[in-house]
């Protein structure tokens, strides 16, 4: 009876100790929550402000404290699984501390966009409804002059201190990004949009007030904005970014790429040993692309072929619009399948939409939007900028990806599974984010697609340069048909390489 009873006070004494744990880990994540919320309130027009490095450092101090009361958090108490939640957790705060350390923030952009994107974006997204919240977002217009001078602020530190992008990422074409909201007219600019249509609640002479303040803030913030970012890239920034191309001459950039590595794939692997990986698979692709070869009876060399796919008009189509409707039809087809591949599927739907005009020209093919809320559908992103780099033979893998079963299909669904805590229903993980797209393409044989030859052929190419993605932001084992701008090539010599 003894026995029995402090086997008894043991279990129950764990089961206290495990519940502790558990409650320590979701308040403390609420916690943080809460601390996201108040930067947020401090800062009402939060998407065209920047902190400063002051309130950088103080936001650093707090996540290095959490960071040191997750770790007090005894994670094999948890069950299994509270233990992912855990680990979900740790790896986003890992990532705001580890992020600040190597500096990241000193490049506020990318070779695709950054701040100056990001903005415009929100402004396509803006849906004012009332006069309130239509001089809130004039407002917003009215402060971007500040959140470009933050921006370049950081990015003259980034300079002094050997943060900067590639002066090889920073070639012309780079410029139309800046350019994209530069008009004589004010009401062409994408943040003119929200004075396009007002709600019937709001009088006739309201409307042409708000247009009228509207249209100034644009003539007199937005545009100089984007004039000034455009001086300063291109008379101070661009000649003194950094020569090199690795991440590895960063400053502690091997560190800073080995964290990468570690946080998108989730293993403990080194760059090398992901690009051993991306080797063995190129061998492979080349392979079953050579049988492809054969069966559509090519003939010439691999390299002729290559060109051959580029070239021929018989993949390409001449007008925006085709490219939609063809991208749009395959979505539709696979719709009907979910179905059978599925017992269950998201209630929010998605839209096809073209790559917006200012990221196009350095956009890839396509991209997935996700839903911003509840009253917003997910976006399957098309690019139809270039049309002569956009061949049919791309848009089933694509399609699958990004839109459904992939991409849209996945975050949607995860974020309907209300019986999951926050951490899970929100997480990011690369690794199976990027993961499940990949089977997602797969998904595309059960279901009856990649009849065409051709089509077959890129489903080995993409498939296989999106599932080595690894490293970092924009890191790839680049093989396949095409370069892709911004890519980074761990090449054995120079480590990561971009791009």
């Amino acid at each position: 009876m003894l026995s029995i009873s402090i086997l008894l006070f043991l279990l129950v004494t764990i089961d206290l100790h495990a519940q502790d744990a558990k409650k320590r880990l979701y308040d403390l994540y609420q916690e943080t929550e809460a601390f996201e919320d108040s930067l947020r309130d401090a800062s009402p027009d939060s998407a065209f402000t920047v902190d400063s490095i002051e309130e950088r450092n103080e936001q650093y101090q707090y996540w290095t404290g959490v960071l040191e009361r997750i770790n007090s958090i005894e994670r094999d108490s948890l069950e299994l699984e509270h233990q992912i939640s855990y680990d979900l957790f740790k790896r986003d705060v890992q990532w705001e501390v580890r992020d600040h350390e190597f500096g990241a923030y000193l490049v506020p952009l990318n070779h695709e966009g950054g701040f100056h994107t990001r903005i415009v974006g929100t402004a396509n997204y803006a849906n004012p409804q009332t006069v309130e919240e239509y001089e809130e977002y004039i407002a917003r217009l009215r402060s971007v002059n500040a959140y470009f001078e933050a921006n370049m602020k950081l990015m003259r530190q980034g300079l002094e201190k050997g943060h900067t992008l590639p002066k090889k990422v920073l070639s012309q074409d780079y410029n139309v990004m800046m350019t994209s909201q530069i008009y004589d007219d004010a009401t062409q600019s994408d943040f003119y949009g929200p004075f396009e249509s007002f709600p019937s609640s709001i009088s006739d002479q309201q409307k042409q007030r708000l247009r009228e303040e509207g249209r100034a803030a644009i003539e007199e913030a937005i545009i100089p904005a984007y004039e000034t970012f455009l001086s300063f890239m291109n008379k101070e920034y661009r000649p003194n970014a950094r020569t090199s191309i690795a991440t590895k001459a960063l400053p502690g950039g091997e560190e800073y790429y080995n964290f990468l590595v570690n946080y998108y794939t989730t293993l403990e692997v080194t760059p090398k040993e992901v690009h051993n990986v991306g080797l063995d698979e190129v061998k492979r692709i080349r392979s079953e692309m050579e049988a492809i070869i054969d069966q559509v009876n090519f003939e010439g060399s691999f390299e002729e072929f290559l060109n051959f796919l580029r070239t021929d008009p018989q993949f390409y189509v001449e007008e925006p619009e085709q490219l939609m409707k063809e991208a749009a039809y395959i979505a539709k087809r696979m719709d009907g399948k979910l179905p059978e591949l599925f017992n269950m599927l998201p209630r929010q739907p998605y839209g096809i939409e073209p790559v917006p005009d200012h990221l196009a020209p350095r956009y890839t093919g396509g991209r997935y939007s996700p839903s911003s809320g509840e009253r917003d559908a997910g976006y399957y992103w098309v690019n139809t900028y270039d049309l002569k780099s956009r061949p049919l033979y791309t848009l089933e893998a694509l399609t699958f990806h990004e839109a459904a079963p992939g991409h849209h299909l996945q975050i949607a669904l995860a974020r309907e599974l209300d019986d999951l805590p926050e951490i899970r229903r929100q997480a990011g993980v690369t690794a199976f984010v990027e993961g499940w797209a990949l089977y997602a393409e797969r998904l595309g044989l059960e279901a009856g697609f990649y009849q065409d030859p051709y089509q077959q052929l890129w489903s080995l190419d993409l498939r296989n340069v999106a599932g080595l993605q690894a490293g970092g932001r924009y890191w790839h084992a680049c093989v396949g048909l095409e370069p892709r701008a911004g890519c980074e090539i761990y090449d054995g010599k120079h480590g990561a390489v971009s791009p």
